[in-house]
């Protein structure tokens, strides 16, 4: 009977950190989703409430710490770039509710326009989440470019 109990006991466990983590990767998703939509409004404000003030993004061509100096590099993305979009596509949110933090991995595209077409840039990510007040907030972002199609800007 002991045992019977205990095997009850850490079933419902189970599933409440099951619902938990269930219910943290929706607001990840969420939350990853409103980044794109910002992102997709040219709203670099926005893009800095989902976004952890002592922020990490990394990519080939830049390296930015810290919340103000993303909004400012996406300001100028925009101005240099005013048909920019960037989307992701998560396959994969693990949270690790006891520490609160989860990973999110997936797909990234992003596409402009240069001089001579559409430039499209697909490849792999990385973002670290970090909860902080009861809300999810994107720390660490990696992009990985793996294809270049389009202009003269992928030679």
């Amino acid at each position: 009977m002991l045992s019977r109990t205990l095997f009850l006991i850490l079933v419902s466990t189970c599933a409440v950190c099951q619902t938990t983590s269930s219910t943290s990767a929706a607001q990840i998703r969420s939350a990853r989703h409103e980044i794109d939509r910002a992102f997709e409004h040219h709203d670099a404000k926005q893009l800095t409430t989902f976004i952890s003030v002592d922020c990490h993004f990394t990519a080939p061509t830049v390296h930015i710490d810290g919340s103000d100096s993303l909004e400012r590099f996406h300001t100028s993305l925009f101005t240099r770039r005013p048909d920019v979009t960037l989307t992701h596509s998560p396959n994969r949110i693990v949270v690790n509710e006891k520490w609160d933090v989860a990973s999110e991995q997936g797909d990234w595209v992003e596409r402009w326009t240069e001089k001579d077409g559409v430039t499209e840039l697909r490849g792999a990510y990385l973002s670290m989440w970090k909860r902080d007040g009861g809300h999810w907030q994107d720390y660490s972002d990696t992009l990985v470019p793996e294809t270049c199609t389009g202009s003269a800007y992928c030679h």
